[in-house]
């Protein structure tokens, strides 16, 4: 049963749910960890309000930006057990069980997902709403089926020192469309033809009248493929390089000359690299390369990944 709230636990919601929200974005675990018990600590007698599972949410986006796939999987089973079926958090924590697997390559289990979750989102009222959840988690399950398939165990994982040089180079003898097509040239066919056949498979649950606004070009060109998978390892770099807190973010918004001259990109990509087991250095270099060209406003902006657990004032 519904039940107001006292005063000092809203003022401490106020507070908390918005720094949690930003851990969660950039991957913060051990801050989105710190934040969720301060939660918790506002309802010792309520486990299951709906405060505390959304806060969970949060807390497995974060473990889930922060690569640790296997416990954010168990959270989500956790969360929608405590849910209750017909709820935003019910939904959320589907979505996200299902863009887990994805990243963990267990395709079926996926699929069940987010068969289920698609299908209670068709029965959203409200078009906008409804076509802005499509279209979220149609993007999700393509970048998700991307990164997934860029996992390479015992793959080749250049120094930052060599990535650095290396996409100096990219960068001065390569257009950006040069740079597509060398990474495309480089993925396996299999892994554009899994992309586009999950995308396909999500996009047919969908009601007709919505697939139309969704519709994937029957194929694209293996440049189109490798500036798809470069936007995925640029997006996956946003929560490093992109922290307002990190010191590269700072120098490159001050435009200081050593952002550029030190290797800064490149160590930042070398570590995300490793963290995501992307062994296929042509990717590391090419992101690198093209972050280059950016100002930090220009890139971190046009790169921000969209969140699934959508703000209802977020009318993206």
């Amino acid at each position: 049963m519904a039940y107001k709230l006292e005063k000092y636990v809203l003022d401490q919601l106020k507070i908390l749910e918005p720094q949690l929200r930003r851990a969660a974005k950039y991957g913060h675990f051990k801050e989105a960890e710190r934040l969720t018990k301060e939660i918790h600590k506002l309802f010792p007698d309520d486990r299951n309000h709906y405060r505390v599972l959304q806060a969970k949410n949060w807390f497995f986006q974060a473990a889930l930006e922060d690569n640790k796939i296997r416990y954010a999987i168990r959270g989500y089973e956790n969360v929608r057990i405590r849910a209750n079926q017909n709820t935003r958090t019910y939904l959320e924590a589907t979505v996200l069980l299902g863009i887990c697997h994805l990243r963990d390559r267990n395709i079926d289990t996926a699929k069940k997902y987010i068969r289920e979750a698609i299908l209670n989102i068709n029965n959203i009222k409200s078009d906008q709403r409804r076509n802005q959840l499509q279209k979220r988690i149609i993007q999700r399950i393509e970048f998700e089926c991307i990164l997934g398939q860029l996992k390479m165990e015992g793959g080749q994982f250049l120094e930052s020192d060599e990535l650095h040089k290396r996409a100096v180079i990219m960068l001065q003898n390569k257009s950006e469309q040069e740079i597509f097509t060398l990474v495309g040239e480089h993925l396996p066919q299999s892994s554009l033809q899994l992309t586009q056949n999950i995308k396909n498979y999500s996009i047919k649950l969908l009601p007709f009248g919505d697939q139309k606004l969704l519709n994937p070009p029957p194929s694209i060109s293996s440049t189109q493929f490798g500036e798809k998978v470069l936007n995925v390892v640029k997006s996956v770099g946003w929560r490093t390089i992109c922290d307002p807190d990190s010191e590269i973010y700072n120098l490159w918004e001050k435009q200081v000359p050593e952002i550029f001259n030190k290797g800064y990109f490149a160590s930042a990509m070398a570590v995300t690299c490793a963290k995501f087991s992307i062994g296929i250095p042509m990717l590391a270099i090419g992101a690198v390369a093209i972050i280059m060209k950016y100002s930090a406003a220009e890139f971190c902006d046009r790169y921000q990944p969209q969140d699934l657990m959508i703000s209802r004032k977020d009318k993206r």
